[in-house]
């Protein structure tokens, strides 16, 4: 029995019109649900193409500017460092420190007198070398210019080794490793070899640079890789060949250490990787005090590197172990 809307009872189903009254009801439910869904559409509605492509233009300049503060901010470091002199208006300048071409010369490295043509020949008649330091650039991608530095680098540090380190095995322009532990063109200049007294095996890999600068010149880190180049005597910022006072380091010796990692699980083997920068002249080696390349591999004098090898109570090289030897020399380039 239902009520009619005349106010009496009927059976069976409700008066026609009771429909339409329970209709007239839910259409503004209904207008109140499509606007809620409306409003919640706008509150959410994923952001435009456009939107998005402005978001991440400006996260990228706000990247951008804070690399810069970074940069500025090392640079007037290494400014207060070395007193560096602010340039002149209308000057060469870098980020507004004086800029100069050249340095001032400086006195000969330690070890650069210790030469001589006879020490790479007589030891590699005694056994002590093998490979032909800088010969394996020819099978690099650099230029001709960089190749011939670099060859040079090599001998220079072949002769300061083999005539200054007499317990060691050097080899030279060895083959790199790739992922699959196979031979790469990627060059690593030197290792050297040798077997202290309590039965370890100690191997130094080093990476020879002949970079510009004498005595005079100082390089220090401007990121993990980049160097700055300074005159110290000028109080100045100091160009290379490109003109400018920053240089891109390489990974490569990061990348190679990585890759011979395999090679020394669970032997009785102390390995270092170094990078040494050679003196170009008889007029200094720059000073390199506390610069890392990408890695954190340290960057050494040559007269640094020798200290550290021969601070090893290193045993004849007659006991160093012939899987080591044998493994070396099927790396060397030929």
């Amino acid at each position: 029995m239902f009520m009619s809307l005349s106010g009496k009872y009927v059976y069976g189903y409700p008066h026609s019109q009771v429909p339409l009254i329970n209709a007239f009801i839910a259409i503004p439910r209904i207008l109140i649900g499509v606007f809620c869904m409306c409003v919640a559409y706008g509150l959410y509605q994923p952001v435009s193409e456009k939107e998005g492509e402005e978001y991440r233009r400006q996260s990228q300049q706000n990247e951008a500017k804070e690399v810069e503060q970074a940069l500025n901010q090392t640079i007037d470091q290494i400014g207060v460092v070395f007193n560096l002199l602010k340039a002149e208006p209308g000057r060469p300048n870098y980020h507004g420190y004086r800029l100069v071409n050249e340095d001032c010369g400086g006195q000969p490295d330690p070890l650069w007198n210790t030469m001589n043509p006879a020490n790479i020949q007589q030891a590699r008649s005694q056994y002590r070398l093998y490979g032909n330091p800088g010969g394996g650039l020819s099978q690099s991608n650099f230029i001709t210019n960089e190749i011939q530095s670099g060859q040079k680098g090599e001998q220079i540090l072949a002769n300061m080794i083999t005539g200054n380190c007499p317990n060691v095995v050097s080899f030279w322009s060895l083959h790199g490793l790739n992922e699959q532990h196979q031979f790469t063109d990627a060059d690593i200049d030197c290792v050297i070899a040798g077997q202290d007294k309590q039965g370890k095996t100690h191997l130094w890999f080093v990476d020879a640079k002949n970079y510009k600068g004498n005595a005079d010149t100082a390089y220090r880190n401007l990121t993990p890789d980049q160097l700055l180049r300074i005159s110290v005597s000028q109080r100045a910022f100091e160009t290379g060949v490109d003109g400018r006072p920053d240089l891109k380091l390489s990974a490569n010796m990061n990348w190679q250490r990585d890759m011979w990692a395999f090679m020394f699980n669970g032997k009785p083997v102390e390995v270092e990787w170094l990078v040494c920068m050679v003196p170009t002249s008889d007029k200094g080696a720059p000073d390199v005090t506390g610069v890392m390349w990408p890695g954190d591999i340290p960057c050494v004098t040559p007269e640094e590197l020798v200290r550290r090898v021969n601070a090893v109570d290193l045993d004849s090289t007659q006991n160093l172990p012939l899987d080591w030897l044998d493994t070396l020399k099927r790396h060397v380039k030929h």
